[in-house]
């Protein structure tokens, strides 16, 4: 790391609404590593800087090392201001070579809304850990206020504890969901995928030999990979973080060196057309020695954060962080019959290889459009009355081989409009 200059890209004029969004979270062990926080501090920004993530959550962060990376991302193109990061103490003890005591960092490369008390959600104390804060902050963001980043750190202690934490957890951000927000949920769970706890963050939709039993409403962005990457592990992901206990060891071929502890949660519902893998990165080994006793984790997930879906709004649909169709929701005047004509247009903009397929459900009617023309092409639908104000439409996009006889589904993405 020595003489390592991190500048971070430039975010110029991009906007949540661009492109795809990028999660880093890692577990940086402030203060307990061999080398000094200040080390510490420029592992963060040279990991920062290669990554370039849109959204940052650092846990067992020092004080002192929080306002480090706040400046040295103020400098290099963040938000101006402060109202892009916040704070959160764990451990009242310090022990960060006086530069303050230990907690949660977030950092946003999008201008947050004002902080207020209702970020914040107390979580029970640990009895094993009396001088330790538990909590989990949701911030929002100011061009959106519906899309929620929250981190948490979750007690490494008994069950009871861990099992009372993340049922906190997990009822606050499904409330979000269920509410119609955005919600992304990073942070160091204690807890392994397999775990009954984190029954009640993933969504039924995963549901394999490891993880099964799912009532959430989330995506882990690592459920689809392998466990140590020599094998599948589906549901499981990567180890994050060596062992040095077993109390709850891995499933069989699952984290064979380690466990998964560290996540990145994305709302299901608003995927946006797919995610990638998550990147668990090599722990830098320039602070004495190891910078961190936990790797960190990047993942990426295609934006779909509208929640209102206005007249003549273009829905960019992504897969695999590519732009394969559009759709446009447009209202138009009544029909001779007094009746609203609201329609959904859908254009393929991918290779010739994809064949969107559209199918909307609206008061119980059911509407399909199927486009066949090639890229560029588009066709329109109509889709009835979508009424009263605040009602929402459901739809499908699918795609298939072009010139196939009907949709083969290896990609279904459902959305809701919200007039």
């Amino acid at each position: 790391m020595a003489g390592l200059v991190a500048t971070p890209a430039q975010p110029g004029s991009a906007s949540i609404a661009d492109g795809k969004f990028t999660v880093l979270q890692w577990n940086v062990w402030g203060g307990l590593s061999a080398g000094s926080v200040t080390e510490q501090a420029r592992a963060v920004q040279a990991v920062i800087a290669e990554r370039d993530p849109d959204f940052v959550v650092l846990n067992e962060l020092c004080q002192g090392q929080y306002k480090n990376v706040q400046g040295w991302l103020q400098r290099n193109g963040w938000p101006q201001g402060a109202n892009y990061s916040r704070f959160d103490v764990m451990d009242r003890r310090g022990g960060c070579d006086g530069t303050g005591t230990v907690g949660t960092g977030i950092y946003s490369r999008y201008e947050l809304a004002a902080s207020s008390p209702a970020e914040v959600t107390r979580l029970v104390n640990d009895p094993d850990f009396a001088n330790r804060v538990f909590s989990l902050r949701c911030v929002m963001l100011r061009a959106n206020t519906s899309v929620k980043m929250c981190a948490t750190h979750i007690s490494p202690g008994a069950d009871g504890v861990r099992d009372t934490q993340v049922g906190q957890v997990a009822a606050t951000v499904n409330s979000y969901v269920s509410a119609g927000d955005v919600v992304v949920l990073a942070g160091d769970l204690n807890t392994q995928p397999h775990e009954g706890r984190l029954n009640q963050l993933y969504s039924a939709s995963v549901d394999t030999e490891v993880n099964g039993d799912n009532v959430g409403e989330f995506r882990e962005l690592d459920d689809r990979t392998g466990g140590d990457g020599s094998y599948p592990c589906l549901g499981y992901g990567q180890f994050t973080k060596y062992y040095d206990r077993d109390i709850h060891p891995a499933p069989p071929g699952c984290g064979a060196r380690g466990k998964k502890i560290d996540y990145v949660f994305v709302s299901e519902n608003r995927l946006g057309g797919g995610y990638d893998e998550i990147d668990v990165l090599p722990i830098p080994n320039g602070c004495g020695g190891p910078c961190s006793d936990h790797h960190a984790v990047l993942g990426g997930f295609a934006k779909d954060f509208t929640v209102q879906t206005p007249d003549g709004y273009v829905r960019p649909i992504y897969h695999h962080g590519e732009i394969v169709a559009t759709v446009e929701w447009n209202d138009h005047a009544d029909d001779d019959h007094g009746r609203d004509l609201d329609d959904l247009t859908i254009c393929d903009v991918a290779a010739d290889s994809l064949a969107p397929y559209l199918k909307a459900t609206n008061n119980g009617q059911t509407f399909e459009e199927r486009i066949d023309g090639g890229k560029d092409h588009c066709e329109t639908q109509g889709v009835g009355d979508l009424s009263p104000e605040g009602a929402t439409m459901n739809f499908e996009i699918h795609f298939s081989a072009a010139g196939s006889s009907g949709p083969t589904e290896w990609n279904g993405i459902t959305y809701t409009v919200i007039e």
